[in-house]
């Protein structure tokens, strides 16, 4: 039954990929907040929390991304690319954010660690605004994913 109602989709990847997107960018104010208020061990582990949520849907995204057709547009396929990789390097980004915040939750408690780790969070969030424009791009300029258009599956 579930999947039926999947099945209904051409492109699932759009489904799945809003929600890593608000939640890595939440883990970016989560980290400023700990900046903020340093010895408020809750609000460390709520950034841990939305960041290992949004590596969690980005895991999901990747995995659910299509392939774009040689039908489509010269540049589509090449913002495609950029799209693809650019969603990779987030992917690993959120991973490393996520396995440092964790670390230094109970351990490496120095403000230089939090400043870091607030740099690596904040280019994560760059890398998620700069994937998410070039996603927006295939999808509003060159119709790529709507209703499966140039699109193919892994």
């Amino acid at each position: 039954m579930i999947q039926d109602l999947f099945n209904q989709f051409p492109n699932q990847h759009p489904l799945f990929v809003h929600f890593p997107i608000a939640l890595l960018l939440a883990a970016v104010l989560g980290q400023l907040a700990v900046l903020i208020f340093p010895k408020n061990k809750n609000l460390k582990w709520l950034t841990f929390l939305l960041l290992i949520s949004g590596w969690l849907g980005a895991l999901i995204a990747v995995q659910t991304a299509v392939h774009i057709s040689g039908g489509a547009d010269e540049k589509a396929i090449e913002i495609f690319e950029a799209h693809r990789l650019l969603g990779l390097t987030t992917f690993w980004l959120s991973l490393a954010a996520t396995i440092i915040r964790f670390l230094t939750i109970n351990w490496f408690r120095k403000k230089w660690v939090e400043i870091m780790l607030a740099i690596l969070i904040a280019t994560t969030g760059i890398f998620v605004i700069t994937t998410g424009h070039r996603g927006a791009q295939l999808v509003y300029i060159y119709n790529v994913g709507p209703q499966g258009n140039n699109v193919m599956s892994k």
